[in-house]
């Protein structure tokens, strides 16, 4: 049965009419308003832009419409589909690659990777899911859904040709919103695997090429109500013959159907089907068995899917189900009725859910679930359980696991669910009921029908359940008519529970439609016959009308039956249900069971009788007691020939008659009940031997089609066992053929890959290369080639004698020609014009076979070898030179031990002999070590042997020293070897030195070094001595010059104004010479303190030293008005006395050299990459170059006393301690005024 259509949610509606059929494309586009009205989604794969482009070639698209085209694209190449289309269209194509709102007249393309959702009219771009174990992304499916969820009943999907099953789900779910599905059909497609997926689904709207689906589409847009040129006159007449038609195609009565519905179908197929009139498209449905199919299809629109509406399934889990088992009582079978299941995926959904909740409560109650539709190709799906891979969107992994088996082709219901549920065909609007349910399901099946039917098959519903029994409806349906007997569950899902009983619908309405045979028309016609289907609509294609015969038949005809010759009731007449029982329970349709019991025996007799031959048999006064007293009718029974009932049918008049009859009429005999008692009898007895007698002849027969059964079963035994075998041997030539594709596939691969590596090496290798077929001409060439043959990309097929060459070649192409008639190769040494040197080789072109089908020329550039065996002999030269320079015998030995170098020192010493172990050039030295006697050379054998190690990498370097007394005096030689090291074979480089001299040095070294060694000691103790003398000295000095200094300066003071002149300036002599001996003496001693005592080393910083050396010279920093600035001062590995004097000493003499301005002192600390560069600027008189170098000596002034004191040791004590301490100090002499020192403290080491 239909499902329920969504109504769109953002597509707004438009008008249009049907185009003229000059133009091009058929139809001529019609304006309108710019808005949005429809969106084509297209799905293509391979095959799919010969389809694309012969598409929109032939459309002329109305405004309004979008397209948006969605294809497998691979990730490794750039689409040109957007330049193609461009072509053949004058709409605008776009690649979408980010969110963009949809605008009419534009096609949209995607991109790679990436998955297209139309939402509230925009297209989003999102990126393609990481999906689990094996599941193939479908981007058409995944846009087609989207494109339905938006546009409802405005979308239109077209899937053209391609491989694999993306788009099914798509126009699954395009069908199930009441969209139109057109698929390319599989004579035009590249690639039929798509459309074919497309087309198994049964929900596709039209099958076309690409060229005749502008027309269905632009047919299948235009509104319902046709222009004023087409004659379209839908009446009821026209519905009537349809419905007679459809009825030849499969079981269903669409006479109940909304007529808004019909007329809104109808006309959809007309335009797919290119015609404008009513009548025309008659006579298709009448010729063409598979456009009756198509508008059955589309009527029924069999789209469902597993839980659908996911929350209503969890109201059922959570509220029916439990309450089901709580009050079923233990043994009974809980009885579920599923109407209109389509294929299936409800029944299963409920029998998931009852399976679930069972074994949860550990329960073995048995279930029956009966799950009917009037479409057998649906139930036929539903009954086998089979479902594509698709199903795997809807149902949870644990569920699917559960209750499927994966099969090559998709998924298979486990036997145990499928056993659960009873799949048959039923039509509710016709058929009697199945009672005592539990639960009925009829969803999105009633509002398709009309007012009236709907409360009838509400009624018939609500008759099937049980008391407390559970109906569930569609989302979008009402239980209106028949609310007091039911209470709403769950009102939003449309869920009720019985609380009343429902009275029953009237027999005539659902056991036997009310409906004329051919047989009663002056005319008929014929109308093709679909083998085995029952009869449920009339059989003409041009009745009465159906309100005039209506009439006359309640007006004149007595009641009625008519049955068949099997004895089955097909139709009602006027009131002749009056006549016919109405059982409790499943409503059975033969005569003989549902005729009052008053008629049976003269009724039975009667068809007896017309079984015998009779054409027409009559009763009168026949007595029918009844409530309202007795009644006599006539009964007339008679056979009527009919074209649609081989055997004919059977026609039951009763007509009433007031009075009885005394004597036998003269159309009829009187009813006597005893005779006809007695006829019926014998007719029973005689029925009863002809049953045995046939009985008997059956019995033998099957006692004989048994042994031939056996029979039969032996030789189908052996061939099963026959293609058994077979199937195994395909299995294994399918395991071979497969192999063998994917051996194929892999040499595919492995040539694409030497491909693609021939391809790189000839455009990356700087060797000129030409290839020449047999008649030499040019077959392919590389871009060095063009150096020395200047070669264009159009020259290949040419003939290499018509190209001009950049060289000078005599015999060129006759040696070409000779190797490729099967002469040796050729290689020679050419320079071309400009000067460049190469090198020339022709080479056959040869085959596996060793057939030779061209040649190869190859040109190698030799400038840079030549200019490097320039250098090289250069190189050569220079170290012959560098070796001929040096005093020592050198020689250089090859891996093989072969000298291939020596200096004129070695070749000298070669010359005299008068040493071993000097040969000549060429020689192999190990050899002629080992022929040497050792009485004459006693180190040959380990010289050789040390040279072999360091050829065999086991050591790098030896030495050895010998000594030598061949000549009478004694001589010392030192022999050493060190391997060179480099990318090519082993090589030795040998020296040979008399050492001799330097022998001799060594032991005069060794000699002086021990009188060295005593005189450190000896100078060691005389240090001491001047340590202790200089601190006596310093004590036993400065005492004296302290007391001359004081007691001249108390003299002073208390001779003040006694003295003359010249007296009081001599004393004033004495004590400055004092005071300035007194200072002298403690600089000798700081100046000797520093050079001897030990250094108490460890991080100091320079800050705090500073800090101490302006505490020492506070009064003077505070006189001059020094200003001391720093850049910040680090820690330093050293002695912090020693770094307090040694800034002391600076600022200092910063401050006495300030040339009396305020003295401004910079500290400057940088960091390098060994330690601190430290310095001291100031803004003083500065430093005369010229005296740089001596300023750091004891005792050197540059100025006299009179202009600054001091003694000049203050920089010596500087340098001293900075040299302590690992560093240098020095006076930057770029400064432009005052004078920078700079001194660098190295870091401690590791």
């Amino acid at each position: 049965m239909p499902q329920h259509q969504p109504a769109p949610a953002v597509i707004h509606s438009r008008t249009a009419t049907v185009p003229d059929a000059g133009n091009p494309t058929g139809m001529e586009p019609v304006a309108s308003e710019s808005t949005l009205t429809h969106i084509v989604g297209i799905g293509a794969s391979a095959g799919g832009l010969q389809a694309l482009e012969s598409f929109f070639e032939h459309f002329i698209p109305p405004p309004g419409m979008a397209f948006v085209v969605v294809q497998h694209l691979s990730p490794d190449f750039k689409s040109l589909m957007h330049e193609l289309l461009a072509r053949h269209t004058q709409m605008r194509t776009v690649c979408v690659d980010q969110d963009m709102r949809v605008e009419p007249q534009t096609i949209y393309l995607n991109t790679a990777r990436q998955d297209l959702t139309l939402n509230h009219g925009v297209l989003q771009v999102s990126d393609f899911p990481d999906l689990p174990g094996m599941q193939i992304h479908r981007p058409i499916d995944h846009f087609l859904s989207s494109l339905a969820e938006t546009a409802g009943e405005k979308a239109i999907a077209i899937i053209l040709s391609g491989t694999g099953s993306d788009g099914e789900l798509g126009v699954r779910r395009i069908k199930e919103h009441g969209g139109t599905v057109l698929v390319q059909d599989t004579a035009s497609a590249t690639f039929d695997g798509m459309p074919r997926s497309a087309l198994a689904t049964g929900v596709v709207d039209a099958v076309m090429s690409p060229e005749h689906m502008p027309r269905a589409i632009l047919g299948s847009i235009s509104p319902l109500i046709p222009s004023p040129t087409a004659e379209f006159a839908m009446d009821e007449d026209k519905i009537v013959t349809i419905a007679a038609l459809l009825g030849q195609q499969c079981p269903i009565d669409i006479m109940p159907y909304r007529r808004t519905t019909l007329y809104r179908r109808i006309h959809r197929r007309m335009m797919l089907t290119d015609v404008n009139e009513i009548d025309a498209y008659i006579a298709i449905l009448r010729s063409s068995a598979e456009e009756r199919g198509m508008l059955v299809q589309d009527l029924l629109i069999n789209v469902t899917r597993f839980f659908r509406d996911s929350e209503a399934y969890r109201v059922l889990e959570r509220e029916v189900i439990p309450t089901l088992l709580d009050r079923i009582p233990e043994g009974e079978t809980i009885r579920i009725w599923v109407t209109a299941c389509s294929t299936g995926e409800e029944a299963y959904s409920i029998a998931m859910l009852l399976r679930e909740q069972l074994d949860q409560r550990s329960m073995k109650t048995p279930v029956k679930i009966f799950a009917t539709d009037v479409d057998q190709e649906a139930l036929a799906m539903a009954s086998s359980g089979c479902y594509p891979e698709r199903i795997a969107e809807d149902l949870p992994a644990e569920r699917l696991e559960r209750f499927f088996v994966y099969r090559d082709t998709g998924y298979q219901v486990i036997r145990s669910l499928r056993e659960m549920i009873i799949f048959a065909p039923h039509d509710l609007t016709q058929e009697p009921p199945f009672a005592q349910m539990e639960l009925v399901s009829c969803r999105n099946c009633l509002i398709y029908l009309e007012p009236y039917t709907q409360q009838h098959v509400l009624s018939l519903l609500g008759y099937a359940l049980r008391d407390q029994g559970y109906l569930w409806l569609g989302p979008s349906e009402s239980i209106d008519p028949l609310s007091a007997y039911f209470q709403p569950v769950q009102r939003k899902w449309r869920l009720f529970r019985k609380i009343h009983p429902v009275p029953p619908p009237r027999a005539a309405q659902f056991t036997i439609p009310a409906f004329p045979t051919a047989a009663l028309f002056s005319h008929t016609h014929d109308v093709p016959k679909k083998s085995g289907s029952r009869v449920s609509a009339p059989q003409i294609a041009d009745p009465k009308p159906w309100s005039v015969y209506h009439n006359m038949v309640e007006t004149y005809c007595p009641p009625a039956l008519i049955v068949s010759d099997r004895g089955s009731v097909l139709w009602v007449v006027g009131e002749g249900a009056a006549y016919l029982k109405r059982p409790a329970g499943m409503f059975s349709t033969e005569l003989l069971q549902v005729i009052i019991d008053d008629l049976v025996i003269p009724v039975s007799t009667a068809l007896h009788r017309l079984r015998q031959g009779k054409t027409e048999v009559a009763y009168n006064s026949i007595r029918l007691p009844g409530d309202d007293g007795e009644q006599w009718i006539d009964l007339r029974v008679r056979r009527i020939m009919d074209d649609q009932h081989p055997g004919g049918l059977i026609l039951i008049t009763f007509e009433r008659t007031a009075v009885v009859a005394e004597s036998q009429a003269d159309n009829g005999e009187v009813y006597d009940f005893n005779k006809l008692s007695s006829q019926h009898i014998r007719n029973i007895q005689e029925e009863l031997e002809w049953t045995k007698a046939n009985l008997q002849a059956t019995i033998q027969e099957l006692e004989t089609s048994n042994e031939e059964y056996q029979a039969t079963n032996e030789e189908l035994k052996a061939s099963n066992q026959e293609l058994h075998s077979s199937n195994e041997e395909l299995h294994s030539v399918n395991q071979e053929l497969y192999t063998v594709n994917a051996e194929y596939q892999s040499k595919f691969n492995e040539l694409m890959a030497l491909h693609n590596d021939i391809d790189n090496l000839l455009r990356s290798t700087d060797i000129g290369t030409v290839f020449l077929d047999q008649k030499l001409r040019i077959r392919k060439f590389t871009s060095a080639a063009t150096t020395f043959i200047p070669l264009l990309p159009q020259d290949i097929g040419r003939p290499l004698n018509h190209l001009a060459l950049t060289f000078a070649a005599e015999h060129f192409l006759q040696d070409v020609e000779h190797v490729l008639n099967g002469g040796e190769p050729v290689e020679r040494e050419l320079q071309t014009q400009s000067g460049t040197w190469f090198t020339l080789r022709i080479l056959p072109f040869v085959l596996d076979d060793g057939a030779r089908t061209g040649a190869v020329l190859n040109f190698i550039d030799l400038t840079s070898i030549k200019e490097a065996r320039c250098q090289a002999q250069a190189t050569v030269h220079l170290l012959q030179s560098t070796l001929d320079t040096h005093p020592s015998q050198i020689a250089v030995l090859n891996c093989d031990g072969n000298i291939i170098l020596v200096n004129d020192a070695w070749q000298h010493a070669a010359a005299n002999d008068t040493v071993p172990g000097f040969f000549d050039v060429g020689e192999n030295y190990l050899q002629l070590c080992d022929r040497i006697s050792p009485d004459d050379w006693p180190e040959a054998p380990r010289i050789a042997a040390g040279i072999c190690q360091m050829l065999r990498h086991e050591r790098d370097a030896f030495d050895i020293e010998y000594a030598y007394h061949g000549s009478g005096a004694e001589r010392w030689f030192k022999v050493q070897a060190k391997r060179l090291s480099g990318d090519g074979p082993p090589s030795v480089i040998l020296t040979h030195e008399d050492t001799t001299e330097r022998k001799h040095m060594k032991e005069r070294a060794a000699l002086h070094a021990h009188e060295l060694a005593e005189a450190n000691v000896l100078l060691a103790e005389r240090n001491t001595e001047l340590i202790e003398f200089t601190r006596a000295i310093n004590h036993d000095l400065q005492e004296p010059l302290r007391q001359v200094v004081t007691f001249s300066q108390l003299l002073q003071q208390h001779l003040a104004g006694t003295l003359e002149q010249e007296a009081e300036e001599s004393l004033g002599f004495v004590i400055g010479g004092a005071q300035r001996m007194l200072t002298l003496v403690q600089h000798l001693t700081d100046l000797a303190h520093v050079g001897q005592v030990e250094m108490k080393r460890a991080w100091s910083a320079l800050d705090a030293c500073v800090q101490e050396a302006l505490k020492a010279l506070g009064l003077r920093v505070a006189e001059s008005g020094a200003e001391v600035m720093d850049e910040g001062l680090p820690e330093v590995m050293g002695d912090s006395a020693m770094l307090t004097q040694l800034y002391q000493n600076l600022i200092g003499n910063a401050i006495k050299f300030s040339a009396h301005r305020q003295p401004v002192i910079h500290l400057t600390a940088e960091r390098q990459q060994e330690g601190w560069l430290l310095g001291v600027r100031d803004n003083g008189i500065g430093i005369d170059p010229v005296h740089a170098k001596i300023i750091f000596d004891p005792f050197k002034r540059l100025h006299g006393r009179s202009q600054y004191d001091g003694n000049g040791l203050g920089l010596a004590v500087c340098r001293r301690i900075v040299r302590r301490h690992g560093g240098e100090i020095w006076a930057d002499l770029e400064v432009q005024q005052g004078a920078y020192f700079k001194f660098t403290l190295p870091d401690p080491l590791p």
